[in-house]
């Protein structure tokens, strides 16, 4: 990819809380999704509270090859603090944040990044 025309980098942040999926799946659907926008971009899950077997699952899934950041939060703060938390470690220039249950199809997310970066928000 040209320099000059480079795309700015994508954070996407998803907040683990009580309401979740099949976060292996979720985390392939999302990556996926992902690299097809052609742009750099990070994944991040943040774990509201301690949840054992929610960073097993993502511990496992990053060891298969699907790059993330899992940040996890010593107690449950909430939705907005854990977004907050991902906010702070997140390096993109856009952020998008993505559910931890199926509300959202992953192959939606690159329109949604083209549609964003066509307007201010």
């Amino acid at each position: 990819m040209n320099d000059s025309k480079r795309e700015e980098m994508i954070s996407a942040i998803v907040v683990v809380g009580d309401r979740r999926d099949d976060l292996q799946s979720l985390a392939e659907g999302y990556w996926n999704a992902l690299q097809t926008t052609g742009a750099d971009f990070e994944l991040i899950f943040v774990v509201d509270g301690p949840k054992n077997d929610v960073i097993q699952i993502l511990t496992d899934t990053r060891e298969k090859g699907i790059g993330l950041k899992i940040v996890c939060l010593s107690r449950s703060f909430g939705e907005s603090t854990a977004l907050m938390g991902g906010f702070d470690i997140a390096q993109g220039e856009t952020i998008v944040t993505l559910p931890a249950y199926h509300q959202v199809k992953a192959d939606a997310i690159p329109g949604l990044i083209a549609k964003a970066r066509e307007h201010d928000m």
